[in-house]
């Protein structure tokens, strides 16, 4: 066995190429969101009102079967858990959140996690910043880092919030949480409770230039009334503007109702309409991503019992899907399950480090009276500098032990494999990656 392993180490002339480094997590490059493989990705998926609806993630096989690529999970710092006015809130349990983030990384789509508590309300931002800078929540983040985006605060600042606040402010709540650790894409939302595209066109060069990491994504809640001057013209121009400017952003939130319809009337009656159509389908011609509000059910649990209306599904279930929500999902044009295309990194094992493992059994005769020998060749390559170690995790009669070889010392060029045979045994190939997190391969 060790002169197997001595091979096994054997330098064997390493290219002269160096290969770029992938990040670790997902990033924004110029307008574009990628996965850290550096694949671009178009976020396509919705909104769910986990904190108040679903604490348990029950809702994401439901939701994968639209072909979501994302989910908006919503939470809080603290929140009424029990519909009673009186009842003083309570703080969101940190093992629910992270078991909502697994879940949704289980089901293949992209975790963005935004905080409610200071909705169109600036002078809660520090509340927020605070929540994302404890300990055990920088915890979780640390864990999901590959796969997870940070939606900062849902809708902080309202219509009175200046241009000057929100620059300031949000350059100010970057600086803390990348002091803090924190270096997944962070999402902002517009002011004017999310509605602002504008000031995030003006603003966005220089809350973008005061993050170290260059990775900062924009989102508008386009709740945009369409009888009272959204047309399809301005629609349009908001978006083309945007893009022009070179803003990363997308729309957080995509609804069929939910616009100031005017004092005293429903944003969930004919008043509060919104040409969501038009939107899905010049998102579609742009290349936008969007998030649709909201799953449901449970929206008329804000107070209003015709905003049951803005559920994409009455039940929690697929099945369940009606009205403009089934049409988000099944627009053969610009719906979900159209145009939805899922992150390689959560359809594949150690798909950045672009490992190849194959596996070859072969009987080999027995002696009398001896159970039959079986071979297996384990051969891997790949070209990435992303990789500090292998750890080849081997079960053989019964006893398990693991071996580490230093991934530098290994072939590097994809045309001769390393190898390692063992009989009668099974071996899993665990690749580390240059920041400790790790993988496992499975063969092609």
């Amino acid at each position: 066995m060790k002169n197997t392993f001595r091979l096994l180490l054997f330098l064997a002339g390493l290219p002269s190429v160096i290969y770029a480094q992938k990040g670790v997590t997902f990033y924004v490059d110029g307008p574009q969101l990628k996965e850290p493989c550096g694949n671009p990705v178009i976020l396509k998926g919705v909104n769910k009102m986990n904190i108040w609806t679903d604490q348990t993630g029950a809702s994401f096989p439901e939701i994968i079967k639209t072909g979501a690529n994302a989910v908006r999970i919503v939470w809080a710092v603290r929140y009424d858990h029990d519909g009673n006015e009186n009842t003083p809130p309570i703080p969101s349990s940190d093992a629910a959140l992270d078991n909502l983030i697994r879940l949704c990384i289980v089901n293949k789509m992209i975790p963005i996690v935004e905080v409610h508590d200071a909705t169109c309300y600036w002078p809660g931002m520090q509340m927020v910043l605070d929540y994302w800078k404890r300990p055990e929540i920088l915890a979780i983040i640390n864990k999901y880092k590959n796969y997870l985006l940070i939606n900062i605060g849902n809708e902080i600042g309202d219509g009175n919030t200046t241009a000057n606040e929100f620059e300031s402010g949000y350059i100010n709540a970057v600086s803390q949480l990348r002091n803090a650790g924190i270096t997944v894409p962070l999402m902002i939302d517009g002011i004017d409770c999310g509605k602002n595209l504008e000031i995030i066109v003006q603003k966005a060069p220089s809350i973008i230039a005061s993050d170290p990491l260059k990775n900062l994504l924009f989102s508008v809640h386009t709740y945009w009334p369409m009888n009272n001057g959204a047309t399809k013209a301005f629609i349009t121009g908001q978006f083309q503007s945007a893009k022009n400017a070179g803003i990363p952003f997308i729309i957080g939130e995509l609804s069929k109702y939910g616009a100031w319809a005017g004092e005293g009337v429903s944003v969930c009656s004919a008043a509060g309409e919104v040409d969501y159509q038009w939107m899905a389908a010049e998102c579609q011609r742009l290349g936008i991503g969007w998030l649709a509000w909201e799953w449901g059910p449970g929206n008329a649990g804000g107070g209003d019992p015709l905003c049951s209306v803005m559920d994409m599904t009455t039940n929690n279930l697929y099945s369940g899907l009606t009205g403009w929500g089934k049409d988000l999902v099944e627009n053969p044009v610009y719906g979900i399950k159209a145009t939805a295309k899922r992150a390689d990194i959560l359809l594949k094992d150690c798909f950045c480090e672009n490992v190849m493992l194959t596996v070859t059994t072969t009987s080999i005769a027995a002696f009398e009276g001896r159970s039959v020998i079986y071979e297996r060749l384990y051969e891997w390559r790949t070209n990435s500098r992303n990789i500090r170690d292998y750890i080849l995790e081997i079960e053989q009669r019964g006893r398990a032990r693991s071996e580490r070889f230093i991934a530098g010392r290994l072939r590097a060029e994809t045309s001769i494999p390393n190898r390692y045979k063992i009989r009668n045994g099974t071996v899993r190939l665990r690749v580390v990656r240059n920041d400790g997190s790790s993988c496992y391969v499975t063969p092609r």
